[in-house]
C-alpha cells in the first residue's frame, strides 16, 4: 500500500489501438525536422532552454491530435480517480510530442505554473499525462520516468517507459525523467512520448 505521501498515479498499457500507436509513431518519425530543442518556463514566464531538460519538442500532433484528445476523454473519469483529483471541466489541454535521445533527460521538477508563468493560460495544470512510443524492442535503455514523494522518505514510484503506456499523475507531483542511452543516437531508436497537460479554468 502505498504511503499518503506519495503522489497517486495510474498506468494504462495499450492506451491506444495497436494500429493507431503505430501509425503515430511513424508521424513523431517522419517529423525530425519540425522538432525544436525543448525549453523550460522560467519565473517570469519566460521560456529558456537550459541543462535542467535535454530533450526536443514539436507542439502538433497533426491528425492525430483529435485522436488522442478522444482517447484521453473516454477515460477521464478513470484518469481523475487514479491521480486522485477531483474531477473538472477540461478548460484547455497542452499537448506536445517530445524526444529525448542519447543523453536525454528531465530534471526533478513540477508542472504546475505560478507567478507570471500562469497569468498568460487560460486556467491551471491539473493532471499530467504521458504517453509512451517507442519501437519494439526499445533500443534504448534508461529514461523511467520517477514521481517523488510530496514529502518524507517514502520511496518515489520508478516508471519504465513502454510502447503505447500512459501514465497520469498529479501536475503539482514532483518528477523526471532518468537519463536516456540510445547507442548509435539514432533517431527511430529514441524514447518518444505525448505529454499532455489537462487545465481547470480559476475563478
Amino acid at each position: 500500500m502505498n504511503s499518503p505521501l506519495v503522489p497517486n498515479h495510474i498506468v494504462i498499457d495499450e492506451f491506444l489501438a495497436i494500429q493507431d500507436a503505430a501509425n503515430l509513431l511513424d508521424f513523431a518519425i517522419a517529423s525530425q525536422s519540425r522538432f525544436k530543442s525543448a525549453s523550460v518556463r522560467a519565473a517570469n514566464g519566460q521560456e529558456a532552454v537550459t541543462a535542467q531538460r535535454d530533450a526536443m519538442k514539436l507542439a502538433d500532433l497533426g491528425p492525430f491530435r483529435r485522436l488522442f484528445r478522444e482517447a484521453v476523454k473516454a477515460e477521464f473519469a478513470n484518469l481523475c480517480d487514479g491521480t486522485g483529483v477531483q474531477a473538472f471541466d477540461i478548460a484547455a489541454w497542452d499537448i506536445e510530442l517530445a524526444v529525448h535521445r542519447d543523453g536525454g533527460h528531465f530534471r526533478k521538477h513540477v508542472d504546475t505554473l505560478t507567478a507570471a508563468g500562469r497569468l498568460d493560460q487560460p486556467g491551471d495544470r491539473m493532471i499530467s499525462l504521458v504517453y509512451y512510443l517507442q519501437r519494439e524492442p526499445a533500443r534504448f535503455s534508461g529514461g523511467a520516468l520517477v514521481i517523488s514523494p510530496f514529502a518524507g522518505d517514502s520511496e518515489p514510484i520508478r516508471i519504465a517507459p513502454r510502447h503505447n503506456r500512459l501514465v497520469a499523475f498529479p501536475s503539482i507531483a514532483w518528477h523526471e525523467v532518468e537519463d536516456v542511452a540510445v547507442p548509435g543516437n539514432a533517431w527511430d531508436a529514441a524514447r518518444f512520448s505525448v505529454n499532455c497537460w489537462l487545465l481547470r479554468a480559476r475563478d
